[in-house]
């Protein structure tokens, strides 16, 4: 068991890794093949927050891309095994399947449109540290005396940061609760089929409680 978590580990640290870095290498690509004029317009920090960001945020996803496959295999013999021992139950729990995924489909849409609303404010802070605390920025602001005002807009953009992660925190949040419920009403909805037809002689009491 020790050495196949190794293995599985293994396995999935070369593919996660491998396909981060073939993103990486992908808009690498892509932002050099981009004309002069997108480089002018768009700001060299944000383009450099989404890509780190971005990337990191890809990586993350894909480090679950193996428990969700060991899971989906582990519920596929599972399934198997409970229409052997009982197809009521066995079907209702197919039917509650699809319902589950569109719920997790529905509720990850909030969380992807709060993830990406952060990556604005935190692409214009990232662009403008970078160019106004670089050693000619600096300069330029010591020189014109500017230095509280920077202070006060560099404050007004990380607080822009800061609620916008927390904004995208409690939708996670409430996210999480509504699919804490879901995951409780699914073996409820389970239990009450399974005493339903324990209750019409459908299935036997040591079946029902095998499931």
């Amino acid at each position: 068991g020790a050495i196949a978590g190794i293995l599985r580990t293994w396995l999935a640290l070369g593919v996660t890794t491998s396909v981060a870095a073939e993103v990486r290498k992908q808009l690498a690509d892509r932002l050099l093949h981009k004309s002069i004029s997108f480089c002018t317009e768009a700001r060299g920090g944000d383009l450099m927050s989404r890509a780190l960001n971005e990337v990191a945020a890809a990586q993350t996803m894909l480090d679950t891309v193996p428990s969700f496959l060991v899971t989906a295999v582990s519920g596929a013999g599972a399934l198997v095994v409970m229409f052997v021992l009982e197809w009521h139950l066995a079907l209702v729990t197919l039917l509650l399947v699809p319902v589950t995924t569109m719920a997790l489909r529905w509720a990850s849409r909030p969380i992807y449109r709060r993830r990406m609303a952060v990556q604005t404010p935190l692409g214009s802070l990232t662009a403008h540290l970078q160019e106004n605390l670089s050693l000619s920025g600096m300069m330029l602001i010591k020189s014109f005396g500017h230095v509280a005002a920077e202070r006060r807009h560099i404050g007004e953009l990380n607080e822009a940061v800061r609620r916008s992660q927390i904004d995208a925190g409690m939708t996670s949040g409430w996210t999480n609760l509504f699919l804490g419920f879901v995951q409780f009403a699914s073996p409820a909805l389970l239990l009450l089929a399974g005493v339903w037809l324990l209750t019409h002689h459908y299935l036997s009491l040591g079946t029902f409680a095998a499931f």
